[in-house]
């Protein structure tokens, strides 16, 4: 990982890195046969080549063999009752990124086995605490919606439920974001924190939002609806340009709601001024192509929603 890391980041040269790469897939791939092996080993072992090759081979698509891998292992570790080898805050993150995966890639399907995990962390709700409930900002809300969207007409009125609950919601963390940047009395700490967890949250209303929207739309032609879409788009911008402070590490889910909302938002609106965001995002990482990305993302949305 210091060796990839270098390469990309502080132009060392690339050979020793392409060198330790190859011998790690080599070990990755005995470790997943590996019946001695702990499935939390093989996770975190995943997560660290998934990391390096982020940084060795930049692709422009969004999809992840890496995150399939931790989709099938949260499976093998429900199914072979290991769950409990994985702390629940942990499961909660897996479940989300499975979550994201599912929504692009087609190959990934959130079966039983992702409720039971999900369940096993539902008393954690990092999203909706200490004032305000959020509820589309949770994990179950964004997985239903991704079987929804894959079957839209089927689940039409459903989707117009998590949609019209993310409109509210919006209002709401809106409001509590604006109330803890004000809240200069408070300790920092606690303020700083507080500000990323509720624009996280945000993060992944945005990121569903403009999804359903786009979807509402093929059904729909009223008007309201592309207005709503503009309205989403305003907002993604607005909560970009805040996090740009606090990058890389306080604004790692932006690039993530950005591509989402530049594929679900019509008449190319405010596109240059996405560009732009995402260029700025991009310099944290070089080589990365957030543009590229959310373009493909689109063909995936309608592959996702059947062709429609």
């Amino acid at each position: 990982m210091i060796v990839s890391y270098r390469a990309t980041q502080c132009n060392h040269p690339r050979v020793e890195a392409l060198t330790r790469y190859g011998a790690a897939m080599k070990v990755f791939r005995t470790s997943l046969n590996d019946a001695n092996q702990s499935i939390l080993q093989k996770i975190f072992t995943v997560i660290n080549i998934a990391l390096c090759q982020q940084w060795i081979n930049l692709t422009r698509q969004e999809t992840s063999t890496h995150r399939e891998i931790l989709a099938h292992l949260l499976q093998t570790a429900v199914v072979s009752k290991k769950l409990g080898e994985i702390r629940p805050e942990f499961i909660n993150g897996l479940c989300q990124i499975i979550t994201w995966e599912s929504m692009v890639n087609p190959r990934v399907k959130l079966g039983p086995w992702f409720w039971e995990a999900l369940r096993s962390c539902s008393h954690l709700r990092p999203y909706a605490r200490r004032q305000e409930d959020l509820p589309s900002s949770e994990v179950g809300v964004h997985a239903v919606a991704s079987l929804y969207l894959r079957e839209p007409e089927r689940y039409l009125d459903q989707l117009k439920d998590i949609y019209s609950l993310i409109q509210k919601d919006q209002l709401k963390i809106r409001r509590v974001i604006e109330q803890w940047t004000k809240a200069t009395d408070i300790d920092t700490m606690l303020r700083v924190s507080s500000q990323f967890g509720y624009r996280f949250g945000y993060g992944l209303m945005l990121s569903l939002g403009p999804r359903i929207n786009r979807c509402l739309r093929r059904f729909d032609k009223d008007p309201a609806l592309v207005l709503e879409s503009y309205e989403f788009c305003d907002q993604a911008i607005v909560l970009g340009r805040q996090c740009l402070g606090v990058r890389p590490f306080g604004a790692g889910f932006v690039p993530t709601y950005l591509k989402s909302v530049w594929a679900s938002t019509p008449d190319e609106y405010r596109y240059p001024e996405l560009q732009t965001l995402m260029e700025e995002f991009e310099k944290d990482f070089q080589g990365v192509g957030y543009v590229e990305q959310a373009e493909w993302i689109r063909t995936q949305f309608d592959t996702m929603e059947g062709g429609l």
